[in-house]
């Protein structure tokens, strides 16, 4: 949930994944891959599309 909080996505959690717009839905996959703290996430252009905050999150979280 702490995730889910400094990606932004609290005011989506009860949207269908289709509801949500492009950014918010890649937000999601970033949480997604988060879970169950993995040792390698592979991931292509991780970054494409999210806004500032959330490229922050994701370079905190992955260590990129």
């Amino acid at each position: 949930m702490d995730l889910a909080m400094r990606l932004g996505l609290e005011p989506h959690l009860e949207k269908r994944f289709e509801q949500m717009s492009t950014g918010t839905r890649r937000k999601v996959f970033v949480a997604a891959a988060a879970i169950g703290n993995p040792a390698v996430v592979v991931a292509d252009g991780p970054s494409q599309g999210l806004d500032a905050q959330a490229r922050d999150v994701l370079a905190e979280t992955f260590r990129l």
